[in-house]
């Protein structure tokens, strides 16, 4: 048995992605956090955890940190997993100021199971810890 961080996990799979294009931002949302990921085709450009109380936490957060690592919000990918769903508050501030944002497509990873797109979002990291 080997144990790994949960963030191990995550970002392990995420490497996996396919690349759909240059520089892809990946947000990870649960109850009063955000995990980002910027990934650079396979290479990992940044990882943070950060606590977030209200969508003006989130907001800002992606903001600051795409404008610091030079990233422009109108050609940039932004893809979301997690608890979060296309009505969400959270989602609607990202695609308020961010032009390219959607869900991860969870269907590479997760193949022969009887969950629900949502479910495999929601449970992304734990599902993955298993491959």
């Amino acid at each position: 048995f080997t144990y790994n961080h949960s963030s191990t996990v995550l970002l392990e799979t995420i490497s996996q992605v396919k690349s759909e294009g240059d520089t892809v931002i990946y947000l990870n949302l649960k109850s009063g956090s955000l995990e980002m990921i910027v990934m650079d085709e396979s290479s990992l450009l940044f990882y943070n955890m950060f606590e977030v109380e209200t969508q003006e936490d989130l907001i800002y957060h992606l903001l600051f940190t795409m404008q610091q690592l030079g990233l422009d919000v109108e050609e940039t990918p932004v893809r979301i997993m997690g608890g979060i769903e296309q009505h969400d508050h959270n989602f609607e501030i990202v695609y308020k100021y961010v032009r390219d944002v959607d869900f991860l497509d969870t269907s590479d990873f997760l193949n022969n199971n009887n969950l629900s797109e949502k479910e495999l979002r929601n449970n992304f990291i734990l599902l993955n810890s298993f491959s």
